[in-house]
């Protein structure tokens, strides 16, 4: 295993390398670093992705919490920019609902869960996320799905980290540090 490994639910599948790299180049930049993604083995149009983002060594021992106001008013204000951007009507525009999981940060796990959702125009999606801080870096897998999928982001997800990629692994001196925090990490995750 190179960085990390996904370990989905019973009722969702592995991509394997060929699928794998068919939906990276169908629904993605192809410069994104993602590690895996599943699908439901039931009717649905979710699926889920791993990806390896090296930002760096993000340091929790002064904030191990998330300000989830801040959060939210930043996302909101990312959609209007990029409903803007898109120049997308009313109707259509990116809408910020609400926190479907309130961010929690789990210390000893070094990992970040939460959950939101957002309007497309009429279509309520949610995106869940799971970010494990590793020595250099964050490994996220971020679930989407509809409201109607009954998905849940719970302990059947499974996120196996390579021993080298530990976060207690970090090498001060010679691994790179992340200039931001929790919070950071909660806003790089995009919203797809």
């Amino acid at each position: 295993m190179a960085i990390a490994q996904l370990i989905p639910p019973n009722n969702w599948q592995l991509l394997n390398n060929t699928e794998l790299a068919k939906f990276i180049s169908e629904e993605f930049d192809t410069s994104r670093n993602i590690l895996a993604a599943a699908k439901p083995s039931f009717p649905s149009n979710a699926f889920a992705v791993l990806e390896y983002r090296p930002v760096g060594y993000v340091d929790v021992a002064g904030k191990a919490n998330i300000d989830s106001n801040a959060v939210a008013a930043q996302i909101k204000e990312d959609l209007q920019i990029l409903s803007n951007e898109m120049q997308l009507s009313a109707q259509e525009a990116l809408r910020w609902q609400g926190f479907v999981l309130q961010p929690q940060f789990r210390m000893q796990e070094k990992t970040l869960d939460y959950g939101i959702a957002v309007y497309f125009g009429q279509d309520l999606a949610i995106n869940f996320y799971r970010s494990v801080l590793v020595k250099n870096g964050v490994v996220t897998l971020t679930i989407v799905c509809s409201d109607k999928d009954a998905v849940q982001l719970d302990s059947s997800w499974k996120i196996q980290i390579a021993s080298e990629m530990n976060y207690q692994n970090y090498r001060p001196g010679v691994d790179m540090k992340a200039e931001g925090n929790l919070d950071n990490v909660a806003l790089m995750n995009e919203i797809m």
